[in-house]
């Protein structure tokens, strides 16, 4: 193998492909923290219903719970499962499994907690085909460099090899940018499935028409709509964007994003059985949302640094080189 070749794999190529794994690795973990987000509201949501049942002297709804946002859920009460769904979560600290504790909820000293852990196994945060796309192109670049370093010296390699090296680094930035709008996708698919199923759980229990409640057991604000008025709110401040709502279909949940008082905020909205409709929302955190562009932001510089270094040091080397001769 000719030292160039090995030089342009060592600095262009294994670079990029390097960038490359860690936006598949950052991506497994960013997804993964999502998931645990959603996981955590319905494990808190379970608590609230808890908290609710006991104090009306009813059986725990926790199953219900589940069973109606899609998990498998596992009420403990100091430690011992007392009733789950059907499968069972896994026990906490297994992988797709997050214990959720309360905190003064009734019956005397009993500590409870929810284990909730996901129905299906989650998907692969990027697409097989993703990845063997990014793959074919960074082999494809280092077969062209080993067609054009392997041979005797020809005039104009030097601009051919200088435009080939900028296929490995445009590939990694090209991933980390699809990747980062997947992510965003992903956040905000995330908190419309949590106002879904924080609604679901509302209607369950009876309390979708009513803010304050809704506000209680899920933690979203909510305001109810009837004829093109805000009759009730979880939240004061002008809620004209939110009246003006379309409504949703009799059967189904319409979503979207609409002006609130905390900001543009993503919403579910769901028609009552006495009319109107209920209108759930959340403003999305940039924190959240942008979590994985930050640090793929980080990683593209970081590689374009080390191509100008890398640059920078071949062509020194070439000068002292030609000045030698």
């Amino acid at each position: 193998m000719r030292r160039p070749f090995l030089a342009y794999l060592l600095a262009v190529v294994l670079p990029a492909a390097l960038t490359a794994a860690w936006g598949v690795v950052a991506a497994r973990g960013a997804w993964q923290e999502l998931a645990e987000t959603s996981q955590i509201r319905v494990g808190r949501m379970a608590l609230r219903a808890l908290e609710e049942d006991l104090a009306a002297g009813l059986p725990p709804s926790t199953a219900q719970v589940g069973r109606a946002t899609g998990y498998r859920t596992a009420l403990l009460r100091d430690g011992r499962s007392t009733v789950s769904t059907d499968p069972a979560p896994p026990p906490e600290g297994v992988d797709g499994a997050v214990l959720v504790s309360g905190a003064g909820i009734g019956e005397g000293t009993a500590a409870w907690a929810v284990v909730v852990a996901p129905g299906e196994p989650p998907g692969a945060p990027l697409p097989l085909h993703f990845l063997l796309v990014t793959g074919l192109l960074l082999l494809f670049a280092s077969l062209a460099a080993w067609i054009q370093l392997a041979g005797a010296p020809r005039e104009g390699r030097v601009l051919s090899v200088v435009l080939l090296s900028a296929l490995p680094a445009v590939t990694a930035w090209a991933f980390l940018i699809q990747a980062d709008a997947r992510y965003r996708e992903a956040a905000d698919e995330a908190e419309r499935r949590d106002l879904t199923r924080a609604l679901v759980v509302a209607r369950l229990r009876d309390v979708e028409g009513d803010p304050a409640s809704v506000r209680r057991l899920t933690g979203f604000h909510a305001w109810r709509v009837h004829g093109g008025v805000v009759a009730a709110a979880s939240v004061e401040g002008p809620a004209d964007a939110v009246a003006a709502l379309p409504a949703p279909p009799p059967s189904f949940t319409s979503t979207g994003t609409v002006a609130t008082p905390e900001g543009e905020s993503s919403y579910v909205a769901l028609r009552l059985p006495e009319g109107g409709f209920t209108v759930a929302a959340v403003v999305p955190s940039p924190e959240r949302t942008g979590r994985f562009g930050r640090n793929a932001a980080w990683a593209a510089a970081a590689l374009a640094a080390w191509l100008l270094l890398a640059g920078a040091v071949a062509a020194a080397g070439k000068v002292r080189v030609s000045s030698g001769r």
